[in-house]
């Protein structure tokens, strides 16, 4: 954990949310200061993982579809990040364009090339047109033992990509072990 933070402090603040500037406001106690938010308040984020779903690319598009015909609806649409499974990156590209919706990788490679059948690197991703990567998602920790220092490593990929931003899923030791016990459990 203590590598994951590393490589948190070390990234530059951009690269997880949109820059603000903090005002320190005088505190009438000496024992404390007063923070507030010199601007208005940002917009919530919502980030959806498809996980391995849907089925087919036709069910994929019906699903882009609809989620773009709903944001063009709406007066001030929240930001919105999705993450479809690999194949449908570039549908997703495609059929959010112009809607505000960003797109993203749910995992990415730890090499950025090499003879790694399966992996997509960073830069893949990137030059895609994605703006988003997930990384350290609890089921990626539990089934194939990513722990901290990979997370870490994977941040790392990512950041070191212009414009490329991260979602890293941090959960406690106790949550992906709950959820190992399930998937045992056949829960």
């Amino acid at each position: 954990m203590q590598m994951l933070a590393a490589a948190l402090a070390l990234a530059s603040s951009h690269a997880f949310v949109a820059p603000r500037s903090t005002v320190r406001a005088p505190s009438t106690r000496l024992s404390s200061s007063v923070w507030y938010d010199a601007q208005p308040q940002r917009r919530a984020l919502i980030a959806g993982n498809w996980k391995l779903n849907p089925s087919t690319a036709q069910d994929a598009d019906a699903l882009l579809a609809l989620l773009a015909s709903n944001v063009r609806t709406m007066a001030t649409p929240p930001e919105i990040v999705i993450f479809p499974p690999m194949p449908y990156l570039h549908r997703a590209l495609e059929a959010v364009d112009g809607t505000g919706i960003a797109v993203g990788a749910q995992d990415i490679s730890l090499e950025e090339s090499g003879a790694f059948t399966g992996e997509v690197a960073a830069s893949m991703v990137r030059s895609l047109g994605c703006d988003w990567a997930l990384v350290g998602h609890s089921e990626r920790r539990t089934l194939y033992d990513e722990g901290d220092d990979v997370c870490n490593q994977k941040v790392l990929r990512c950041l070191a990509q212009d414009g490329l931003k991260v979602i890293l899923c941090a959960a406690s030791r106790a949550a992906i072990k709950f959820q190992a016990s399930r998937r045992c459990r056949g829960d």
